[in-house]
């Protein structure tokens, strides 16, 4: 959920939090250049966690599809 700083406009926003997607996956993010020069976790490339959020789920009905059908084998 969106803090304050973040969503003036006093609305609720709901999204991923850009450190929690880097530590998974650091393509995910853009990243920014702090006053250090270090690399921070930005904003989270929503269009490249669709893909793979899309993927991922495919590939469980596939997984739920085979395990069910082993199943019904298992039962009969």
């Amino acid at each position: 959920r969106s803090t304050p700083n973040v969503a003036p406009d006093g609305h609720s926003h709901y999204g991923f939090v850009a450190e929690d997607v880097a530590a998974i996956d650091p393509r995910l993010v853009t990243y920014s250049t702090d006053d250090e020069g270090q690399q921070q976790p930005e904003t989270v490339n929503d269009h490249a966690v669709m893909a793979l959020l899309v993927s991922a789920v495919k590939s469980q009905r596939e997984t739920i599809a085979d395990l069910t059908a082993r199943i019904e084998a298992l039962e009969s």
